[in-house]
């Protein structure tokens, strides 16, 4: 079984959350094709958080740019399962932190570079999506947007991966964006074992459902 893995601080109480990256946010200059011109995350990144938050949770958060960051914890977690994580660059909590938190040791935390996590091709037309292209020159996704929008919204569409493109990873991205995740059983097996807080996970066969928390995958 695929699944859709995030954090769920949308829907957790308690969790903290980013709303800015104060550095590591490089532009890109513009394609020579496209002309777009896009920013991406490089190295560490220095972060601040909105004044909420009474836990620290193993994934956190970040509503300034799509990131999936983890702590220190789960990522030894995921190791011993055999998970492979790719490059990881530490994500430094800067300025104030929530008030409930300033007497609570923060864990390390790190974010994943989705761009060396490549793991299947997405089958845009059973997934939904209207007029996909990309770009010759950068690589950067276009589509329809009107169109795609009218259309997974008419139904449910599941992200559905072309046929015998998966490499085997247990956690990886997909030609949809370097920043949105999937994964197999074993991250959430692994999430169960450890404990793992603030994950947002959904069965890839059920779309992106924005309404829904996702899995309980904590409950005894």
């Amino acid at each position: 079984m695929f699944l859709t893995v995030s954090d769920n601080s949308l829907n957790a109480k308690g969790a903290p959350w980013i709303n800015r990256v104060v550095s590591g946010l490089v532009k890109e200059p513009p394609c020579e094709v496209c002309g777009a011109s896009t920013r991406r995350p490089v190295g560490d990144l220095a972060v601040t958080l909105e004044a909420k938050g009474t836990m620290w949770p193993d994934a956190l958060g970040c509503g300034a740019y799509p990131l999936l960051i983890l702590s220190n914890r789960a990522l030894d977690a995921l190791k011993e399962a055999s998970v492979e994580t790719g490059t990881c660059n530490s994500v430094i909590l800067t300025g104030t932190l929530p008030a409930a938190l300033t007497s609570i040791p923060a864990p390390e935390y790190y974010w994943i570079n989705g761009e060396n996590l490549r793991g299947a091709s997405l089958d845009f037309e059973a997934s939904g999506f209207v007029g996909v292209a990309f770009c010759a020159g950068c690589g950067r996704r276009t589509e329809d947007v009107g169109k795609t929008y009218d259309r997974r919204h008419s139904r449910r569409f599941p992200y559905k991966f072309r046929e015998g493109s998966w490499n085997g990873l247990s956690l990886f991205t997909t030609d949809l964006s370097p920043a949105f995740f999937f994964c197999t059983e074993v991250v959430l097996e692994c999430a169960k074992k450890n404990r793992l807080t603030n994950f947002r996970f959904l069965p890839a066969d059920e779309g992106s459902r924005p309404d829904s928390p996702g899995l309980d995958y904590l409950v005894d």
